[in-house]
C-alpha cells in the first residue's frame, strides 16, 4: 500500500480506534479552528471512560514516563537493524526522535485501532519491546502521541475554559459547573460524571453582556458614561449564599489563583454580583452592579446601578487593613469628564474608550471605541515553524533601541499564502541559528505593521509589546537603517 493510501486508512469510528482519533484531534488543534468545537466533536464519539481520560490528558494529567526516549530509540533501531548513523541522518527530515521512531517501524497493512484507556493501562511496567509491540498496529501519525505518552514528552494542554466549553457542547452540561470542577482539582480517575454533576445556579456567573464595536457618536456626549479602555478582561465578583467566586469573561474561575481577591469576594454582602476589570494585579475597578440583595437590577439604569455600587464600595464592605480608598482592592472605575465628542476623541487617541449610555439596562452592550491604528516599520528577526516544519507558526519583529534590536511583536496576521511560501523558502537558506522550531534570520526583511497600542511588558527586552499587531505589507526597498526606533512606538501620532 503506498504511503498516501496508508495516511487515510483509519478506522476512527470505533472505541478501539481512539489513539487514531486522538492523533487526528491533536493535528486539528494545530490549526486556527475553534479548539472547543474540535474537542467537542471528538468527545461525542467516545464513551464516558475514554472521554474522561482524554480530558485528563488535555488538562495536564499526564502518565508517568514508562520508558526513556533513548531506550525506545535503541529498541526500535535493534528491531529494524538500523545503525545509529542512519537514524541520526533521518532526524533532519523527520523533525524529532519521536517522529523518526514512528516512521521507522514497519507500516501496518491495514492499520488497526488501539483504545487510549487500554494503551495507558498497559504502560506501567512495560519495557521498550512491549511498547513497540503496542505501536506496531497503529499508523505512523497515531504512533507519535503514543510514543510521547510512553516517554513522558506529551505536552499538549488546553485551558480550562476550552475544556469546559467542549464538554458542555458534547454532553449538554453547564460550562460554569465544569470549570468549577476543574478548578477544584478534578482528576480523570474520578470519571466524567464527577466533572459534569450540577453545582447549583448560585455558583454560575451572570451572562456577560456583549462588547460591541462603537461605530459613530450619537446624541450628546454627556448622555454616555466613558471609561478608559481596560487592558484586562471583564470579571464578575459573585457573592451568593454558599458561593464566593471570581469569574473571568472567557470562562476562567480565577478565585483559586487570586487569594487576595478571593478574600475580597468573601467580604461582599450576600446576594451581590459586581462586574469589574483588573486594573493591575490585585486591584479591581468596578464597572457595574448586576445583582443586589439577591435580585438582578434589570429595571434600573446604569447611572442608578453605579450610584448604588459606589455606596456599597464606600460603606458596605469591611476593609480591616485599608483605612482609605488608596489601599482598597476594589474601587469604582472613575468616568472621564468630557463636555463634548471632541474631548472624547482626544481621550480615545490616548488608548481607546469603553462607552455605555447612562440609561442603559443590564442587557445593553458596552461599546468599545479603540484608538486609531498606528503603524511602524519593523524587521523580521525570528521565525517559528509549525509542527512538522509545515508552514509558519509565528514571526517575531524588532525595532531599534540604540544599537540593539529588541522584539516588540509576534504575529502572522496579514501575511498572504504566497508571501508565506516565499518567506519559508528564504528561511531554509537564510537561517543563521536554530532553537528547536525557532529560526533566527538576519535582520534584512522589513515589514510595515499596524497595531492598536503599546502595552507595558517589563519582562521583555523592549519593555513593551505591541497590541493587535498585524502585517500590512513587506518593504523590499527599505534598508536596515530605516527600522523604527523604540520610542516612536509610544509617541507615534494617530
Amino acid at each position: 500500500m503506498p504511503p498516501a493510501d496508508r495516511a487515510g486508512c483509519t478506522d476512527g469510528t470505533g472505541q478501539g480506534a481512539t489513539m487514531i482519533r486522538l492523533a487526528a484531534l491533536l493535528a486539528a488543534l494545530e490549526t486556527k479552528a475553534d479548539p472547543a468545537a474540535l474537542l467537542a466533536n471528538h468527545l461525542q464519539g467516545l464513551d464516558d471512560a475514554e472521554a474522561a481520560v482524554t480530558l485528563g490528558l488535555l488538562a495536564g494529567q499526564r502518565p508517568r514516563r514508562a520508558v526513556a526516549p533513548a531506550d525506545l530509540r535503541r529498541a526500535a533501531c535493534a528491531a529494524e537493524a538500523i545503525p545509529d548513523w542512519l537514524f541520526d541522518a533521518s532526524l533532519a527530515t523527520a523533525g524529532s526522535t519521536t517522529e523518526a521512531i514512528a516512521n521507522l517501524l514497519p507500516w501496518p497493512d491495514p492499520p488497526s485501532g488501539l483504545s487510549l484507556t487500554g494503551y495507558l493501562a498497559a504502560l506501567p511496567g512495560a519495557d521498550a519491546a512491549a511498547i513497540l509491540a503496542q505501536l506496531a498496529p497503529l499508523p505512523p501519525e497515531a504512533r507519535v502521541p503514543a510514543i510521547r505518552l510512553a516517554t513522558g514528552t506529551f505536552r499538549t494542554t488546553l485551558p480550562a475554559p476550552v475544556l469546559a466549553r467542549a464538554v458542555a457542547m458534547a454532553r449538554g452540561a453547564d460550562a460554569a459547573t465544569i470549570a468549577l470542577r476543574l478548578a477544584a482539582g478534578w482528576i480523570a480517575a474520578a470519571g466524567l460524571a464527577a466533572l459534569t454533576q450540577p453545582a447549583g445556579a448560585a455558583h454560575a456567573p451572570c451572562r456577560f453582556v456583549p462588547l460591541a464595536r462603537f461605530l459613530e457618536p450619537t446624541g450628546h456626549a454627556c448622555d454616555w458614561l466613558a471609561l478608559p479602555r481596560p487592558a484586562g478582561p471583564r470579571l464578575q465578583l459573585i457573592r451568593r449564599p454558599g458561593a464566593a467566586h471570581l469569574w473571568a469573561e472567557d470562562g476562567r474561575l480565577m478565585t483559586p489563583d487570586r487569594p487576595q481577591l478571593a478574600t475580597l469576594v468573601q467580604r461582599l454582602p450576600e446576594g451581590t454580583v459586581i462586574e469589574a476589570v483588573e486594573d493591575r494585579p490585585g486591584q479591581l475597578r468596578a464597572l457595574d452592579l448586576l445583582e443586589w440583595r439577591g435580585q438582578p437590577l434589570a429595571d434600573h439604569a446604569l447611572s442608578d446601578r453605579r450610584e448604588c455600587l459606589a455606596q456599597l464600595i464606600q460603606t458596605g464592605i469591611p476593609w480591616p487593613d485599608a483605612p482609605d480608598s488608596a489601599g482598597r482592592a476594589l474601587t469604582l472605575a472613575p468616568p472621564l469628564m468630557a463636555p463634548d465628542w471632541q474631548a472624547l476623541h482626544r481621550h480615545r487617541a490616548a488608548g481607546g474608550l469603553w462607552l455605555r449610555r447612562h440609561d442603559a439596562g443590564l442587557a445593553e452592550a458596552w461599546h468599545d471605541w479603540p484608538p486609531p491604528p498606528r503603524t511602524t516599520d519593523a524587521v523580521l528577526v525570528h521565525v517559528e515553524l509549525a509542527p512538522g516544519g509545515q508552514g509558519l507558526a509565528a514571526l517575531t519583529f524588532a525595532v531599534r533601541a540604540g544599537n540593539r534590536l529588541v522584539p516588540v511583536a509576534r504575529t502572522t496576521e496579514g501575511l498572504t499564502t504566497a508571501e508565506e511560501a516565499a518567506l519559508a523558502s528564504w528561511i531554509r537558506t537564510a537561517a543563521i541559528a536554530r532553537f528547536g522550531p525557532v529560526r533566527e534570520v538576519p535582520p534584512q526583511r522589513l515589514y510595515r505593521l499596524s497595531y492598536a497600542g503599546a502595552d507595558p511588558a517589563p519582562r521583555r527586552k523592549a519593555g513593551l509589546w505591541l497590541r493587535e499587531a498585524r502585517i500590512l505589507c513587506a518593504l523590499p526597498d527599505h534598508t536596515p537603517d530605516q527600522i523604527a526606533p523604540l520610542d516612536s512606538l509610544t509617541t507615534a501620532g494617530t
